[in-house]
């Protein structure tokens, strides 16, 4: 949803919108617990994160890839 008008560089995409989603998580729970602390939990939370991101922005650039040859309006292989 966040980077659907977004039509290449979907992993560098991804990896922003993940990364950006885990540090609004992270700030949001850090104030609502007992306060700041980056432990290991933290860092694997956001790797994870920025991973995920990554995967799913290259998985909605290469369906976007599939739907415009399909409907022919990129040309045929």
């Amino acid at each position: 949803m966040a980077t659907s008008s977004i039509k290449k560089n979907g992993i560098l995409n991804g990896g922003i919108i993940g990364f950006a989603y885990i540090i609004l998580i992270y700030i949001a729970s850090s104030i609502t617990g007992s306060g700041f602390a980056l432990n290991i939990y933290s860092i694997i939370m956001m790797a994870v994160g920025i991973i995920a991101g990554m995967i799913g922005g290259v998985v909605r650039s290469k369906f976007e890839i599939i739907a415009n040859v399909k409907s022919g309006r990129w040309g045929r292989f």
